[in-house]
């Protein structure tokens, strides 16, 4: 091909117009057609809105929850009047509750994860060092036979360690 070929090829290109809706990658452009058209349904059922309690932090926390975000805790349980004035929902309580008691599950199922790690480690150095004193091959399979699942979680929700265990037997 000449130069001037592809010169009047890269001129037919550059004076083409294209739709401003459009997308070089079609799989995006079809993406984009969804969000918009999705975006200006939300737009029309937030202006179908009424009521005198309905203000814009529960339009917005209605927007949130369509566009699959979730809202923060502050704006879960305050509405405002027409006038801006904050009227404190009976809600309000229960959505902080509800936080605090997330936290303390998060906190307790941390803790239980700890403390079962570190009762396997001490079960683990524990038969290690009774394994170094045995002397015979029975006493190995003696030691490793002791102990069943059952009896390691017996011992983990009873909070006795293994160690206490063992000097009482």
């Amino acid at each position: 091909m000449s130069f001037k070929v592809i010169c009047d090829i890269v001129q037919q290109l550059l004076s083409e117009n294209i739709p401003k809706d459009s997308h070089p990658i079609l799989s995006l452009a079809k993406t984009d057609k969804e969000r918009a058209a999705a975006k200006s349904r939300c737009e029309d059922l937030d202006e179908n809105v009424d009521g005198s309690m309905v203000t814009l932090d529960r339009n917005q926390r209605r927007i949130w929850l369509r566009q699959a975000y979730a809202s923060p805790i502050a704006f879960a349980g305050v509405r405002r009047d027409v006038g801006g004035n904050i009227a404190h929902d009976k809600s309000s309580h229960e959505y902080l509750s509800e936080f605090a008691r997330e936290k303390r599950l998060r906190c307790q199922a941390t803790k239980g994860t700890v403390a079962l790690f570190n009762a396997v480690k001490q079960h683990q150095v524990n038969i290690g060092k009774q394994l170094q004193e045995s002397r015979s091959g029975y006493e190995e399979e003696r030691i490793l036979t002791q102990i069943t699942t059952s009896d390691f979680l017996d011992r983990l929700s009873a909070g006795i360690t293994s160690s206490k265990l063992s000097k009482t037997h």
